[in-house]
């Protein structure tokens, strides 16, 4: 980093790199200040063609600093890094409260670019509060693609915010990314197990946030992601499974898939699934709020056997959403509950195997079209919901200009649209018939 100049490639063979050294008053493997771009996945008899999974190039902090800091009004991309055993205690980077930021990569202010990486058992802070124990982004305009987020944790001993990625006051477009196991807080309350998305307005598409936890020991808000605070949000063919808001039952937990606060949001083609929250929202928690009422948009999305509250979605005061082509089903004691004050209109919704199928003293509007009957998912122990021959999903929906699915399937196929995230297809197999004369 120090011979490079401005807007050089730096290209690092298979390895381990371990260590850190202190600059400007933090303490880290990589100080970048510069636009750069990082490379990992060569060896030194291939410079030519990375190839990170055949060739992993490990930056290790020891725990004894962070492994990447970034700073400064740059442009910088880092591409196919192990990033693990970072550290931040100690050295702050939490604009909002007193907390330490970003043990994996801490970027304060730089334009960020970051793909295929691999962000691995690194920690905020272990002595108060922490942000981002994968990953911290403070105003920072960030593109994050194809990366694994595993295992981090914001903090250990204080309230944590965003176990996997804390991202801050920018806008970002993640895309392909996967966060899963990863914790905000070990101590005391926890918000956003796998992301927390602050003042960010941002689009999320194709990304898996799955086994996350908001809080191990006391209150947890959104186990899977936490969003609060945005102007718009653009959410598309996500999988949000199998995360919780609060591991202890004694305590509050929110929005175990995902927990959504003064954000006016769009999802579309995504599957909540097998979440959990002991208060409210198993699946969804959103609400508004008296200065900032916020709308929502939800278009083709399964929401299905979300436990503990048994609540697949709760919608609060403030709140005016809209569902349209929505599964919601299996082990909900209540399917959808609105609050007074707040609003759900419903069209083209399948519900099934729910204790009840809404609740709450707010208005629910349920359209025309409503099914009663089995969605026949390939295997919900498995986390696979896609439909099978015989869903009463398949061609029971309405149009609402979607064209294709949370695969990126052509949608509609066959006589109508399919209700829930997953456009069914048959494949029909031709044999060839060859007809001999006689």
């Amino acid at each position: 980093m120090d011979a490079a100049s401005a807007d050089d490639e730096i290209r690092v063979a298979a390895g381990t790199y371990a260590g850190v050294s202190a600059r400007a008053g933090v303490t880290q493997t990589v100080y970048i200040s510069k636009t750069v771009t990082i490379r990992g996945g060569y060896t030194t008899a291939n410079w030519t063609r990375p190839n990170p999974a055949a060739n992993p190039t490990t930056l290790d902090a020891q725990g004894l600093g962070r492994v990447v800091y970034v700073t400064g009004d740059i442009a910088f991309t880092i591409e196919g890094l192990r990033i693990t055993g970072g550290d931040a205690t100690g050295l702050g980077g939490g604009v909002y409260w007193e907390a330490d930021a970003g043990g994996g990569v801490c970027v304060d202010g730089a334009k960020a670019t970051i793909s295929n990486c691999a962000v691995i058992n690194n920690t905020a802070s272990t002595v108060r509060q922490g942000h981002g124990g994968g990953l911290h982004l403070n105003d920072s305009d960030a593109t994050l693609s194809g990366n694994t987020v595993v295992s981090n944790t914001a903090s250990t001993a204080s309230d944590g915010g965003g176990g996997g990625l804390f991202l801050l006051s920018g806008a970002a477009t993640l895309s392909g990314n996967t966060m899963q196991g990863n914790t905000a807080s070990t101590a005391s309350d926890g918000v956003g197990g796998g992301l927390y998305l602050l003042w960010s307005d941002a689009t999320l598409s194709g990304n898996t946030v799955r086994g996350n936890v908001a809080s191990a020991v006391n209150n947890g808000y959104g186990g899977g992601l936490c969003l609060g605070n945005s102007s718009d949000t653009t959410l598309s063919s996500n999988t949000v499974v199998s995360n919780t808001a609060a591991l202890d039952a004694d305590w509050a937990g929110f929005g175990g898939g995902l927990y959504i606060e003064d954000t006016p949001f769009t999802l579309t083609n995504s599957l909540v699934a097998d979440n959990q929250a002991n208060t409210g929202g198993s699946g969804l928690w959103i609400a508004g709020d008296w200065w900032r009422p916020i709308t929502g948009n939800l278009l083709h999305t399964t929401i299905a056997d979300n436990r503990s509250s048994g609540q697949g979605v709760f919608v609060g005061n403030y709140t005016t959403l809209a569902f349209t082509n929505t599964i919601i089903a299996g082990r909900h004691s209540v399917g959808i509950t609105v609050t007074t004050g707040g609003t759900a209109t419903l069209e083209a919704t399948l519900w099934y195997n729910n204790g009840s199928d809404t609740g709450g003293g707010g208005t629910i509007v349920t359209g025309a079209v409503n099914v009663y009957d089995d969605p026949a998912f390939v295997n919900p122990s498995a986390w696979d919901y896609h439909l099978t021959d015989g869903s009463a999903a398949i061609d029971a929906g309405v149009d609402a200009g979607v064209t294709t699915d949370i695969d990126g399937d052509v949608r509609p196929w066959g006589a109508g649209h399919d209700i829930g995230a997953d456009e069914y297809r048959v494949w029909h197999i031709y044999m060839p018939v060859v007809l001999r004369r006689q």
